[in-house]
Formats: structure tokens, C-alpha cells, sequence
């Protein structure tokens, strides 16, 4: 819950093969850390353009941490464009976290929530 990062891969909707994933009216979710896909070829403009909607809109958003931002960043699975950017993110997001404390803390919810609801039949390491 605190120590895992919450990613969210977004793929514009401009692109020719945008299909929504529900048809459930959309809800609100916090992340860590927001890619957008697709920022290749024809795509590569609308790309950017979400990028800069959802940096902009994280400047309205609480933050989860103490030490991290929210990061937007555009990439492409298809060329691999940024993809490296993405993994380091994650090692600094998990860096960021265990120096301030927040890693354990986090942790430590997760397993009281692991003993509630598991009924103390056992703890389980996340």
C-alpha cells in the first residue's frame, strides 16, 4: 500500500487504437508515478500533450509521501523511449521512501492489515 508505487500507464486518446478499459464512470486515484505510453510516431504529440496535462494537474493533487512527487513522464514500449527513465524512477521513488522512514512505515500497516484480515492465522513478509 505505502511502499509499492502506484503507476499508471496511460495511452492518449487520440491514438488510433485507444479503447476504453471500462465502462464504468471514471474514479479518482493517487499515484506515484503517471507514464504515458505511446510517445512514438503519430502519437508522439498527443503523447506530450497528456504529459503536460497531468503535470499540471498534479499540482492540485495531495501527495501520498512526505518526500516524493508525483513524476509524469512520456514513454514508448514500442521503441523503448524512456523506458530506462522509468525504471530509475522507481528505484528513487524506493529510495526516497526508505530514507525518510516511509518504506517501514508503510510496512508496518501492511502487516497489522495482513493479521486482521488474514484472522492471526499467520503473518505474511510483503
Amino acid at each position: 500500500m505505502y511502499s509499492t508505487p502506484t503507476i499508471s500507464i496511460h495511452t492518449p486518446v487520440s491514438t488510433p487504437l485507444y479503447k476504453p478499459l471500462s465502462t464504468h464512470p471514471p474514479h479518482t486515484q493517487v499515484v506515484d508515478i503517471v507514464a504515458v505510453n505511446k510517445a512514438d510516431g503519430q502519437a508522439l504529440q498527443a503523447a506530450m500533450t497528456t504529459v503536460a496535462n497531468y503535470t499540471g494537474a498534479m499540482s492540485f493533487i495531495t501527495r501520498r509521501h512526505r518526500h516524493w512527487a508525483p513524476k509524469v513522464l512520456a514513454v514508448s514500449a514500442k521503441t523503448g523511449y524512456q523506458v530506462d527513465r522509468l525504471g530509475e524512477l522507481l528505484e528513487e521513488y524506493r529510495g526516497v521512501l526508505s530514507m525518510g522512514g516511509e518504506m517501514e512505515e508503510g510496512r508496518a500497516r501492511q502487516r497489522v492489515v495482513c493479521v486482521c484480515v488474514g484472522g492471526g492465522r499467520g503473518l505474511m513478509d510483503l
